[in-house]
Protein backbone atom coordinates (compact mmCIF):
# COMPACT_ATOMS: atom_id res chain seq x y z
CA UNK A 1 0.00 0.00 0.00
CA UNK A 2 1.41 3.21 -0.91
CA UNK A 3 1.00 6.60 1.41
CA UNK A 4 -0.01 10.19 -0.10
CA UNK A 5 3.44 11.55 0.13
CA UNK A 6 5.43 8.71 1.70
CA UNK A 7 8.91 8.66 1.70
CA UNK A 8 10.71 5.35 1.74
CA UNK A 9 14.18 5.94 3.53
CA UNK A 10 16.57 3.50 1.81
CA UNK A 11 19.42 5.03 4.40
CA UNK A 12 18.20 2.70 7.33
CA UNK A 13 18.85 -0.35 5.54
CA UNK A 14 22.50 0.73 4.25
CA UNK A 15 25.24 0.06 6.81
CA UNK A 16 26.54 3.43 8.05
CA UNK A 17 29.83 3.63 6.04
CA UNK A 18 27.54 4.10 3.06
CA UNK A 19 28.34 7.99 1.80
CA UNK A 20 24.83 8.79 0.25
CA UNK A 21 21.52 8.11 1.73
CA UNK A 22 18.74 7.34 -0.87
CA UNK A 23 14.91 8.58 -0.63
CA UNK A 24 12.27 7.88 -2.75
CA UNK A 25 9.39 10.67 -2.35
CA UNK A 26 6.08 9.19 -3.86
CA UNK A 27 3.54 11.71 -4.86
CA UNK A 28 0.20 11.62 -5.89
CA UNK A 29 -0.06 13.92 -8.91
CA UNK A 30 -2.49 13.41 -11.76
CA UNK A 31 -1.12 15.41 -15.16
CA UNK A 32 -5.35 16.59 -15.39
CA UNK A 33 -4.63 18.52 -12.60
CA UNK A 34 -2.86 21.22 -14.11
CA UNK A 35 -0.54 22.16 -16.83
CA UNK A 36 2.54 22.32 -14.71
CA UNK A 37 2.18 18.82 -13.55
CA UNK A 38 1.61 17.36 -16.59
CA UNK A 39 4.92 18.67 -17.55
CA UNK A 40 6.89 16.32 -14.42
CA UNK A 41 8.57 13.02 -15.76
CA UNK A 42 6.57 10.00 -13.90
CA UNK A 43 10.17 9.32 -12.33
CA UNK A 44 13.01 11.19 -11.89
CA UNK A 45 15.74 12.57 -9.41
CA UNK A 46 14.94 15.60 -7.15
CA UNK A 47 17.41 17.87 -7.31
CA UNK A 48 16.45 20.47 -5.03
CA UNK A 49 16.35 17.96 -2.09
CA UNK A 50 19.08 16.47 -3.08
CA UNK A 51 22.34 17.20 -1.52
CA UNK A 52 25.93 15.64 -1.05
CA UNK A 53 24.96 13.43 1.48
CA UNK A 54 20.86 12.39 0.67
CA UNK A 55 19.51 11.43 -2.78
CA UNK A 56 16.27 12.11 -3.68
CA UNK A 57 14.32 10.07 -6.36
CA UNK A 58 10.72 11.37 -7.03
CA UNK A 59 7.62 9.05 -8.21
CA UNK A 60 4.31 10.09 -9.33
CA UNK A 61 2.71 6.54 -9.43
CA UNK A 62 -0.57 8.19 -10.45
CA UNK A 63 0.92 10.72 -12.79
CA UNK A 64 -0.88 9.17 -16.58
CA UNK A 65 -4.17 8.01 -14.28
CA UNK A 66 -7.22 10.40 -15.37
CA UNK A 67 -10.55 11.42 -13.60
CA UNK A 68 -12.74 8.79 -16.10
CA UNK A 69 -14.10 7.25 -12.28
CA UNK A 70 -15.86 10.34 -11.55
CA UNK A 71 -13.09 11.34 -8.64
CA UNK A 72 -12.57 14.76 -9.25
CA UNK A 73 -8.67 15.02 -8.40
CA UNK A 74 -6.53 12.05 -8.16
CA UNK A 75 -4.93 11.82 -4.93
CA UNK A 76 -5.64 9.53 -1.42
CA UNK A 77 -8.58 8.03 -2.56
CA UNK A 78 -10.15 8.08 1.35
CA UNK A 79 -8.21 11.64 1.65
CA UNK A 80 -9.89 13.88 4.86
CA UNK A 81 -9.62 16.53 2.93
CA UNK A 82 -11.87 15.53 0.27
CA UNK A 83 -15.99 16.20 0.03
CA UNK A 84 -18.13 14.51 0.98
CA UNK A 85 -19.35 13.38 -2.36
CA UNK A 86 -15.92 12.45 -2.92
CA UNK A 87 -15.67 10.09 -0.06
CA UNK A 88 -18.61 8.37 -0.85
CA UNK A 89 -17.92 7.80 -4.34
CA UNK A 90 -14.59 6.08 -3.43
CA UNK A 91 -16.69 3.79 -0.95
CA UNK A 92 -18.60 2.93 -3.85
CA UNK A 93 -15.37 2.12 -5.96
CA UNK A 94 -13.77 0.67 -3.53
CA UNK A 95 -16.23 -1.00 -0.45
CA UNK A 96 -13.04 -2.96 1.08
CA UNK A 97 -11.02 0.08 1.63
CA UNK A 98 -14.15 1.72 3.40
CA UNK A 99 -14.91 -1.10 5.59
CA UNK A 100 -10.88 -0.99 6.37
CA UNK A 101 -10.89 2.01 7.43
CA UNK A 102 -14.30 1.86 9.25
CA UNK A 103 -12.70 -0.85 11.27
CA UNK A 104 -9.71 1.30 12.35
CA UNK A 105 -11.94 4.21 13.36
CA UNK A 106 -13.85 1.35 15.60
CA UNK A 107 -10.44 0.42 16.75
CA UNK A 108 -9.10 3.68 17.52
CA UNK A 109 -12.14 5.08 18.90
CA UNK A 110 -11.77 8.33 16.50
CA UNK A 111 -13.80 9.24 13.61
CA UNK A 112 -12.27 9.62 10.09
CA UNK A 113 -13.19 13.10 10.17
CA UNK A 114 -14.31 15.59 12.89
CA UNK A 115 -17.47 16.38 10.75
CA UNK A 116 -18.29 12.56 9.26
CA UNK A 117 -17.57 9.21 10.25
CA UNK A 118 -16.03 6.29 7.73
CA UNK A 119 -19.70 4.49 8.84
CA UNK A 120 -21.68 7.37 8.11
CA UNK A 121 -19.99 7.66 4.23
CA UNK A 122 -20.57 3.50 4.02
CA UNK A 123 -24.19 4.22 4.52
CA UNK A 124 -24.56 7.18 2.31
CA UNK A 125 -22.51 5.05 -0.42
CA UNK A 126 -25.00 1.67 0.03
CA UNK A 127 -28.06 4.31 -0.64
CA UNK A 128 -26.52 6.06 -3.50
CA UNK A 129 -27.71 5.22 -6.82
CA UNK A 130 -25.98 5.81 -10.32
CA UNK A 131 -23.13 6.83 -11.17
CA UNK A 132 -22.95 10.52 -10.33
CA UNK A 133 -19.41 12.28 -10.08
CA UNK A 134 -17.72 13.76 -6.92
CA UNK A 135 -18.77 17.50 -7.07
CA UNK A 136 -15.56 19.20 -5.67
CA UNK A 137 -12.51 18.13 -3.92
CA UNK A 138 -12.62 20.04 -1.22
CA UNK A 139 -14.21 19.27 2.14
Amino acid sequence: MLLCGARVRLSRFLPRSSVIARSLWNAERGTAESPRRALLAPFGHDDRASNGVRHVDQWLPVHAWDTAQGMPRLSCRFCVLASRSALVLAARLDPDGARRRADLEDAMGHQFRADVSMREIIAEAAHATGAAPAEDWAA
